[in-house]
């Protein structure tokens, strides 16, 4: 066992978070911190080649107890997120705790009915921590698969344990606890072949959803098993998908524009029963226009019994989605605009009074964002960000810092008078990933900054 930052570059210095960024992380984001150690070493992890600079935190080790204290941080009427390294604490494999499963039974002991997501790699877990698993409903598992053959998993995961990511895979399936698989692609001989058995696999055994994953890798990696061909992927994936009733999807998408298409159905669920398919145009709900897949997601999540019109093969029908309010459909989305953002960053510009307002994003959400706000205020500018910090493949708003944006509206030929950063980019106290703050984007640019 190890702790997942062991493999950074000599330079970076990860420090302990302190308990006070843990319960802030707790009350922010939802999460519930288990560990930053990992029985694997994967040569795809995404922790083991950051540049220096990053100010990121291991956990360090806190006594059960200390649990019951921040569980009161956690909002019962949201989601809690145990495993996902989603803040700037790194997390690693819960169940390198050998008391996460008693944890998990106080977050459920204190509130019955929050659902908990939970993600791991399924190695430390057998039939006996799947009985207990089975009595935290509502639970959901985000199993990482990545491979399922033995050789593979000791040459590309370093699994030496002797687990079966089948024994774990038939375990979930027979206890009917919900999960879904993620696979991380490798630019490896046979790995097709891999997939194409996982799929089939996960499919046979109840799996939700399966996401795929293009490698994301910074400047710092040397590895070029980790470098795959996007297209060639995403043709990949989409010939597998087509083959089977499973929803796969990669992320990240490859979508440009907004129509609410369905990318998937889950078997057994309201919308498998209401007779919705892959490819369906979402059009309404109940009356209202759905203008983009998270804007439908969003629409059907909160209606009960909604009444959806879509469009399949040029045709339009009305169906009837019996479920209650909050519930999942179990229609898939990928994600694209998210009308509600996009409806801050105008009420923003509206109240500024604002000249030549701009928005600064990444480069994979750039395409759907511009054309978004072409659509509905073309007075908005809006510039593309290259993540030059972490380099590689990067391209996403949530990784940017403060350099990247200072580089991309110095390149501009816009001179705005009102700059919107995404929020995703910075903290509580508006530092990004250096700990630079927003107000160094002021400075340089002479204009205002809003996070957004």
């Amino acid at each position: 066992m190890h702790i997942v930052v062991d493999n950074y570059p000599e330079e970076l210095s990860v420090k302990t978070a302190d308990y006070n960024l843990i319960l802030h992380t707790v009350s922010t984001h939802n999460v519930l911190p288990l560990t930053s150690a990992c029985n694997f070493d994967c040569i795809f992890c995404s922790h083991k080649y950051n540049p220096p600079g990053l100010k990121v935190f291991t956990l360090p080790y806190l006594a059960k107890d200390r649990y019951n204290e921040m569980i009161d941080f956690l909002d019962p009427h949201q989601r809690v997120v145990v495993g996902e390294s989603s803040t700037r604490i790194i997390e690693g494999e819960p169940f390198c705790r050998k008391d996460a499963l008693d944890i998990l039974e106080m977050i459920r002991e204190r509130h019955p009915d929050t659902p908990i997501t939970l993600t791991t790699n399924g190695s430390l877990i057998g039939r006996n921590e799947i009985d207990r698993l089975a009595l935290l409903m509502p639970l959901e598992v985000n199993l990482s698969v990545n491979f399922l053959s033995d050789r593979a998993r000791r040459m590309f995961l370093d699994d030496t344990g002797g687990s079966s990511m089948y024994r774990t895979i038939e375990l979930l399936g027979e206890y009917g606890i919900p999960y879904n698989g993620s696979i991380v692609a490798l630019g490896v001989d046979g790995w097709e072949r891999e997939l194409e058995k996982a799929v089939s696999y996960l499919e046979s055994h109840g799996a939700r959803t399966l996401r795929v994953f293009h490698p994301g890798y910074t400047r710092f990696c040397r590895d070029d098993r980790c470098k795959m061909d996007y297209l060639y992927l995403s043709g990949t994936v989409e010939k597998i998908a087509a083959q089977v009733a499973l929803p796969v999807l990669l992320e990240p998408p490859n979508i440009t524009g907004s129509e609410p298409l369905v990318g998937g159905v889950i078997s057994g669920t309201p919308a498998q029963a209401a007779g919705f398919k892959k490819g369906d145009l979402i059009v309404r709900v109940d009356e209202a226009e759905a203008v983009s897949r998270v804007d439908a997601f969003k629409k059907i999540l909160r209606a009960e019994n909604p009444l959806v019109d879509i469009v399949r093969n040029g045709d339009e029908h009305r169906l009837r989605l019996n479920k209650g309010k909050g519930q999942s459909s179990g229609l898939v989305f990928n994600y694209d605009i998210d009308p509600e953002q996009m409806g801050a960053v105008l009420r923003a510009v509206s109240r500024s009074k604002a000249c030549r307002p701009a928005v600064v994003t990444g480069e994979m959400a750039y395409p759907r964002i511009k054309k978004y706000l072409q659509g509905s205020c073309s007075a908005v500018a809006v510039i593309k960000s290259s993540n030059r910090f972490f380099g590689g493949n990067i391209g996403c708003a949530g990784l940017m810092v403060v350099d990247d944006i200072i580089n991309s509206l110095e390149a501009s030929p816009v001179k705005a008078d009102l700059i919107l950063v995404p929020s995703v980019a910075f903290d509580h106290r508006g530092d990004d990933l250096t700990g630079r703050n927003c107000r160094e984007i002021e400075e340089a640019a002479g204009a205002k900054v809003q996070v957004i």
